[in-house]
């Protein structure tokens, strides 16, 4: 019912409105190999039973469409053939509505209503102030996230700052209006300057405030630095942690924040024959909320004795210090290759994540890339008992 739901949509946006619709899209293809870290306290001896290849065929179309001017909307459709996949669950065929709005547009405000990807903070990797985008994976690019469905009133003021009110509707956790979780949000701009504060408040829960900023500056004719940063405060916690008997709590009603900053700098070399630009990233983040050494040292242990507290393991939150890194050469060695070298770092453990990556435009719409991520860390470390030792990706998107 759902595909046929989506294939009507699309055939009544293209008949009616094919001459005033925008229409794009892509099909391509990846293929994903990995050594199975048998060691992990999460997987030991691969019980699991997950494979060690995957491959899937993926295609999207995105149709936009200006109604008039004013009204406007957007329908972007994803889908997926997976014959191979890492799990067997994740196998089969699916059509996912990535992202899909109307836009009601007035000389004084504007409601945007549907399901969207909402870019919350400047941060390159820990974006710690995002609220919206929760379950979001930071390895994957933001291209490839799935957008959440909200109803968004934005208020404009005059040409630098706008009011926006967003009520976010989650999957499978609102039954009334009274449990729509609604963010006010204010947002400013300058010359070189730009950045919002919000606060967010959920039924029977503290509201959470955060804020993110950024600073851009030309050094130099060849070169430009940005200067960026974002957190939150909140007086109350969802995060789960082990006690010393291997019982599971919730963090009590407490102070929690929590900060990411960084910088990225371009540099132009017009003269260099092996790369034109270097874009080089950096980033450090505290979390008060995430999991201390002790306490995951002790998930850790419990999972070793083989008590199943698996489901209370999230990704870059068993350390209260993080560090991530990246380097990016553009037209590297030859015309339209981008050459990346990335890391996540784990200072508590000293764990850590490497991730190579080399890019090609074949054509000005053919993509070719190829890239990997490999997993260093002891025993009792995070990165240590990832599920792979080491991935490696072959993708091929043809884009039209």
């Amino acid at each position: 019912m759902k595909r046929l739901i989506i294939l009507f949509a699309v055939h009544a946006i293209v008949i009616i409105n094919a001459y005033t619709a925008e229409i794009s899209g892509g099909v391509g293809s990846e293929y994903h190999s990995r050594k199975i870290n048998s060691s992990s306290v999460f997987n030991p001896g691969n019980v699991n039973k997950e494979n060690s290849m995957e491959y899937k065929v993926k295609g999207s179309l995105l149709l936009k469409n200006e109604f008039d001017e004013k009204a406007n909307g957007m329908i972007k459709l994803e889908a997926e053939h997976c014959p191979a996949a890492y799990r067997k669950e994740d196998e089969g065929e699916k059509v996912i509505i990535k992202e899909m709005y109307l836009d009601i547009l007035h000389e004084y405000f504007s409601i945007r209503a549907g399901k969207q990807f909402l870019k919350w903070g400047d941060c390159a990797f820990f974006n710690i102030s995002d609220v919206v985008n929760v379950t979001r994976d930071p390895l994957k690019e933001i291209k490839d996230a799935e957008g959440v469905s909200f109803a968004q009133l934005s208020i404009p003021v005059m040409s630098f700052a706008a009011f926006d009110f967003i009520g976010i509707v989650k999957d499978n956790e609102a039954d009334s209006s009274s449990e729509v979780p609604v963010c006010f949000k204010i947002s400013a701009s300058g010359q070189n300057i730009s950045g919002f504060v919000y606060v967010m408040k959920e039924k029977e829960r503290n509201p959470v405030q955060g804020y993110s900023f950024s600073v851009v500056s030309s050094l130099t004719n060849q070169t430009s630095l940005s200067v960026y940063s974002e957190g939150y405060f909140s007086t109350e916690s969802r995060m789960k942690y082990v006690n010393k008997d291997y019982s599971v709590d919730t963090r009590e009603k407490s102070e929690y924040f929590g900060a990411a900053g960084g910088f990225r700098l371009n540099i132009n070399f017009p003269t260099i024959r092996k790369f034109d630009k270097l874009e080089f990233t950096g980033e450090c983040c505290f979390n008060k909320e995430n999991l201390n050494s002790k306490e995951f040292s002790r998930l850790i242990e419990a999972r070793k004795t083989g008590i199943n507290i698996s489901d209370y393991y999230a990704p870059y939150k068993a350390s209260l210090y993080y560090g991530y890194a990246c380097v990016s050469l553009n037209n590297f060695i030859i015309y339209s290759a981008t050459f990346s070298l990335g890391s996540i770092y784990n200072f508590s453990d000293q764990s850590c994540i490497v991730l190579p990556s080399l890019k090609y435009a074949y054509t000005d719409n053919i993509d070719l890339e190829i890239k990997s991520e490999l997993y260093f860390g002891d025993s009792d470390s995070e990165f240590g008992n990832a599920l792979s030792e080491r991935n490696i990706s072959f993708s091929a998107d043809l884009l039209f």
